[in-house]
């Protein structure tokens, strides 16, 4: 019920928005990914460090977004639904404005650190691949995404840090002649590939309004 009560809340707020064609899920904090947000210079509310700063002069780095996979696993409350109701994962990536940093309201910049957010989501997508993969391979039973849960989350973020790091070197540190337009294409392609695994709305209220 609780949750029925969020889903209507948030689809007015859906409504709303759809005046300016854009539907965003976040607070003053984090705000969640989804195919039609952008980031914008007002998500960057960190302050320069020393570390970003020896970053800006060796490398001409402009800003930093702080993209984060958040994820959960929600079992039952109750005892007895245990093995008639499965666990459920929740994965919604997002960028955490207090540890996000920029020098500039450039919107060239803007579209670089967007990449990250897109890639966090892209991993996000994986992850959900592999958890609906290991419920078909071991008959839906329960305990499944207990016993996995670790594991898939923890591979997923290597693996999506690696990616990052690779797109940070080309496109960041050293500019390398297309390679934006290389990693755009690749990452876009990617996503359309694993449409079907998107973020959903109930995905980010979940990090947003605790629990459904």
């Amino acid at each position: 019920m609780r949750y029925s009560i969020i889903l209507i809340i948030y689809l007015i707020g859906l409504i709303s928005n759809s005046v300016t064609g854009q539907t965003q899920f976040e607070n003053d904090k984090l705000k969640f990914w989804q195919p039609d947000t952008k980031l914008n210079p007002k998500d960057f509310k960190a302050d320069t460090s020393r570390s970003f700063n020896n970053l800006n002069r060796k490398f001409e780095m402009q800003a930093y977004s702080f993209c984060i996979l958040k994820s959960i696993l929600d079992v039952p409350r109750k005892k007895k639904e245990r093995g008639k109701k499965l666990e459920k994962v929740y994965l919604a990536p997002c960028i955490d404005k207090y540890q996000s940093v920029s020098i500039t309201t450039d919107s060239l910049e803007m579209t670089k650190q967007q990449m990250f957010f897109d890639i966090t989501e892209l991993f996000a997508r994986k992850a959900r691949q592999e958890f609906i993969s290991l419920q078909d391979s071991m008959g839906h039973a329960y305990g499944i995404y207990w016993s996995m849960y670790t594991t898939v989350i923890s591979d997923i973020c290597v693996r999506r840090n690696k990616m990052m790091y690779e797109y940070m070197e080309e496109v960041i540190i050293y500019n390398k002649d297309g390679a934006y337009d290389k990693w755009r294409k690749l990452v876009d392609e990617l996503l359309i590939k694993m449409n079907e695994y998107a973020t959903k709305p109930e995905d980010c209220i979940r990090f947003l309004e605790g629990k459904l």
